[in-house]
């Protein structure tokens, strides 16, 4: 059976209360105390609970969900780290999750699972290192050197090929004003003029191309009757194919001969190792 007692006196306010063995002591309004009838007394501090009164040395477990405050009249929650400066805040009135850290630690580590940011995501640093995998962009363009009224570095992509070779790159050159592509010892970190090896571009080229500089382009086999670029070298070797007083098939039986001998003055025509006719002064 319950047992309930109040005893009221002008220095001490008691209330005790058992209930199947378990008590609830009040005294001076100081300080909760609990105890199961036997035992000595556990205080919890002050029952008016004023800012700092509810402290604990160990740790402290909680089933179920922990309300701060009231919806729309919330408080500031904070949570000091071991190192002094170092905290989390909910800041309340700014409505934002505040992580102060010692700099050049991590300050959130999600260890496992994913993040998903609904909002915008602004980062204020000097670098974001990603050591993904793979990077997929959904984004159509993306804008390098954004935010630069004006600009002295060149741009572009440095690809890091490790102890294999200088990086690759792909570059706007700013003090040329062009494109351009090839091998550097530059990184992702180099600003200004870089010094860049042009690299070579393998590539089919449509429209209207303007070449400056001494462009090189591989040499076609003789007699060779395409497309293909014809260079200079190509064009010695068909020139000096060609004599000074007969142009000739490869096998030399079909020609046109301008004198056969000296101061003939003479054009013979042969097919087939047969002449067909001579041009002489009264003609054919």
């Amino acid at each position: 059976m319950a047992r309930f007692t109040l005893i009221i006196s002008l220095a001490v306010l008691v209330f005790n209360v058992q209930v199947f063995g378990a008590t609830w002591y009040i005294e001076n309004f100081d300080k909760y105390k609990i105890g199961d009838g036997s035992t000595a007394w556990t205080s919890l501090s002050y029952s008016s609970l004023p800012s700092g009164a509810v402290t604990t040395a160990g740790g402290v477990t909680i089933t179920g969900t922990i309300t701060h405050g009231a919806d729309g009249t919330g408080a500031d929650v904070r949570w000091n780290s071991g190192t002094a400066g170092d905290y989390m805040l909910w800041d309340a009135s700014e409505e934002q999750l505040v992580i102060t850290g010692t700099s050049g630690a991590t300050a959130l580590n999600v260890a496992d699972g994913n993040v998903v940011i609904a909002g915008d995501l602004t980062v204020n640093g000097t670098s974001i290192n990603l050591s993904t995998t793979n990077t997929v962009i959904e984004d159509a363009l993306i804008e390098l050197n954004n935010g630069a009224s004006s600009n002295a570095n060149d741009l572009g992509i440095v690809m890091e090929r490790g102890s294999t070779g200088d990086n690759a790159i792909i570059a706007w050159d700013e003090s040329a004003d062009k494109f351009t592509m090839g091998t550097t010892t530059a990184t992702g970190a180099s600003t200004g003029d870089l010094t860049i090896t042009t690299g070579t571009l393998v590539a089919n080229i449509e429209g209207t191309a303007t070449l400056t500089g001494t462009p090189l382009a591989p040499t076609a086999a003789a007699d060779t009757n395409t497309t293909q670029i014809a260079t200079t070298a190509y064009v010695q070797t068909e020139l000096g194919a060609i004599s000074s007083d007969s142009v000739k098939d490869a096998d030399n039986d079909t020609k046109i001969q301008v004198e056969e001998s000296a101061d003939e003055d003479k054009i013979r025509f042969d097919t087939g190792g047969t002449e067909r006719a001579v041009l002489d002064s009264s003609g054919l």
